[in-house]
């Protein structure tokens, strides 16, 4: 290997210091929460490492966005896939940032959505309120599936801001299938299945969490190995 080239099997060790209380994408609020979301996903748009300013990540382009500012159309990269080579589609982003709206979600950051026409109103209802009020406020979400490759947002006001949005952890695409499966167990390694440079392969609690490679993801990373433990004594 050429000498200053990074390894392509080196392994980085590093201290998380705490167990995290959650890594639900649509329930996260702390630093170190987002932290390990966004190794292990990338939204619709990322952030530029020396600017911090919303660019393109999962999607091809800045959204196509209408004369009155109201509605933001997203255009999918060709080839997405998940991490464990299952294609990734817009329905799966729409279902992120949906599942951020639903109040039996009881997501922290949810708010940041209510600039999405329907969301404020759905959130706003008891997850308890009849199916039919629920499904109802739902279905006036402005959240759309055009394409296998397009998702549309309409917004209830001009919002320039939206491409920040679209980069934040509430609209990970978090597959249904694998909320489905593993329930209020689903970030466990086994069904965290995400779009991102990192695939979490194990997690023993209050101890360690380790990240590999994902090679599925749009642009491999040379690091094959993180392992972040969890030690909260500062002079260990």
């Amino acid at each position: 290997m050429p000498a200053g080239d990074a390894d392509p099997n080196g392994e980085l060790v590093t201290n998380a210091e705490a167990e995290m209380d959650t890594i639900d994408p649509q329930k996260a609020s702390f630093q170190n929460e987002i932290g390990q979301i966004m190794m292990v996903f990338e939204g619709l748009m990322t952030l530029d490492p020396r600017t911090l300013k919303p660019v393109p990540g999962a999607a091809v382009r800045d959204p196509d966005i209408s004369a009155d500012g109201l509605t933001w159309t997203f255009t999918l990269r060709n080839g997405l896939k998940y991490s464990d080579g299952s294609p990734l589609t817009a329905r799966d982003f729409a279902y992120g940032f949906a599942r951020t709206c639903d109040p039996t979600t009881a997501g922290a950051y949810a708010f940041v959505l209510f600039v999405v026409r329907g969301c404020e109103q759905w959130n706003g209802l008891s997850p308890t309120a009849p199916a039919a009020t629920l499904a109802g406020a739902k279905s006036q979400l402005g959240i759309r599936v055009l394409n296998e490759q397009q998702v549309q947002f309409v917004l209830k006001e001009p919002a320039a801001y939206f491409r920040s949005i679209a980069y934040m952890w509430v609209g990970m695409p978090a597959r249904e299938s694998d909320v489905s499966k593993g329930g209020a167990k689903w970030t466990e390694p086994a069904t965290y299945v995400g779009n991102g440079p990192f695939k979490l392969t194990e997690w023993k609690h209050s101890e360690k969490m380790v990240y590999e490679r994902n090679d599925n993801y749009r642009l491999p990373v040379k690091l094959k190995k993180w392992t972040k433990l969890m030690i909260g004594d500062g002079a260990v």
